[in-house]
């Protein structure tokens, strides 16, 4: 695992806001961990690609994966007045 700019290019794209789900369904097969963590956790990520992480080899995505995946299924919180 080096630490280039490309794979620092890849980090902070799997962790911004604005990537869209064609980028992150790309950087889901990424072969550095960390990038898949952050394609895991990302609040747009795709339901698919959130099932597909959640078997991940690396115990920290599939974690991220299925913590997520936990967040797409719950109804919203109403909060009380």
């Amino acid at each position: 695992m080096s630490n280039d700019s490309g794979d620092k290019s890849r980090y902070y794209a799997a962790s911004d806001s604005k990537t869209s789900a064609d980028e992150l369904r790309r950087l889901a097969t990424d072969p550095d961990d960390r990038v898949r963590v952050g394609v895991a956790a990302h609040a747009n990520a795709p339901p698919d690609v959130l099932a597909r992480l959640a078997s991940d080899p690396d115990e920290s995505v599939r974690e991220a994966a299925t913590g997520n995946l936990r967040g797409v299924d719950r109804e919203p919180q109403v909060s009380p007045r």
